[in-house]
């Protein structure tokens, strides 16, 4: 682990008590140019700690996630399962390289903007987002995919700019309306659709109006359905679970959003999977994102979810309303003991 890396103090106000949802204090005496390598953050609501531990702030600390089958699955990331995916010495196959940079033109120019990567395993895009964005907290349950993340960021990284989380997406609270962009490849590991939906309740929460959401998963493509494979299941015997989504279903965990639009990541022709040429193949994964018919072939499902840039205004007339509400029932009050005293 690179131990020039540590939790810039800055990148606190973006996070919240996954308790009570109070603003994190940061610790006493932290290091040079903000930078906490080891210390405690307390919450200035309810008192709750979290440690920071080699610059990684654990806001799971000594408990596990709730879910059986989520915590198996952090038990074995930290354990048996390899992360290889995007450390040096890496060889992608064209279906990794398809997804890769197909996924990050979906994110769209992220130029000095602040992202959330949820699920940022060793880091496959935190790496290439970090030296584009002003800033960024890369967020997983697993000690070992952060640590390794964490040691291979390139040194051309500013200090300061990438915040190292470990936390549940089913509990994680943001800072409201502090990020433009959230991107999560996790989401068909996801086990139950309770999860998903906190997830998706506080990635909407923390992305300002107008932000967007991209949200990477397994497909239910026409291969699958064709040969009626199960949508839901585990890898291998004993091993992580994983759920295949249509364009339908996993709208319909989207609707918080006020705009959302799909594509596949990977297109598999059948075909182009007989041809020998990594490239070519790697090429028409890419080249047919889009076309009408041939989406139906990818294994990727990516969607685009944008948060209504009237969020905030509902909100504020909803506040106001109960301001005013609230007002005219205390002035009600008030007139009772007067109006008691008028002659009838």
């Amino acid at each position: 682990m690179s131990e020039s890396v540590g939790f810039p103090v800055s990148l606190l106000s973006l996070l919240r008590c996954t308790g009570d949802g109070g603003e994190l204090a940061p610790p006493d005496g932290y290091g040079p140019n903000g930078i906490i390598h080891d210390g405690v953050t307390r919450c200035l609501s309810c008192g709750a700690t979290f440690p920071i531990v080699d610059g990684v702030l654990d806001l799971l600390a000594d408990s596990a996630p709730e879910d059986e089958l989520s915590d198996h699955e952090r038990q074995l990331r930290d354990t048996t399962m390899p992360m290889e995916r995007g450390v040096p010495g890496w060889k992608p196959d064209w279906r990794d390289t398809a997804e890769f940079h197909t996924t990050l033109a979906r994110l769209g120019d992220i130029s000095g903007k602040t992202l959330l990567e949820l699920g940022c395993g060793p880091g496959l895009y935190t790496h290439q987002l970090a030296q584009k964005v002003s800033a960024m907290i890369a967020l997983d349950f697993s000690w070992k995919a952060l640590r390794r993340n964490k040691a291979n960021l390139p040194s051309s990284i500013p200090p300061g700019r990438v915040g190292y989380v470990r936390a549940d997406v089913s509990t994680i609270k943001l800072c409201p309306r502090a990020f433009d962009v959230a991107l999560t490849t996790l989401y068909s590991n996801l086990p139950t659709k309770e999860i998903r939906l906190a997830c998706n309740s506080a990635v909407h929460e923390g992305l300002k109006p107008g932000g967007l959401y991209l949200v990477s998963t397994h497909h239910q493509d026409m291969r699958k359905r064709l040969r009626k494979y199960p949508v839901s299941g585990r890898y291998t015997e004993g091993g992580i679970y994983y759920i295949n989504f249509t364009r339908k279903t996993l709208a319909q965990e989207l609707t918080a959003f006020s705009q959302v639009t799909f594509c596949p990541a990977v297109v598999e022709l059948p075909l182009v999977l007989r041809m020998p040429s990594f490239k070519f193949k790697e090429f028409m994964a890419r080249a047919t994102v889009g076309l009408p018919g041939f989406n139906e072939y990818g294994t990727i499902l990516l969607a685009q979810a944008t948060k209504s840039r009237a969020s905030d205004v509902a909100t504020d007339t909803g506040r106001r309303s109960a301001a005013v509400g609230a007002a005219t029932a205390t002035a009600a009050t008030a007139l009772l003991p007067l109006l008691d005293t008028l002659p009838m």
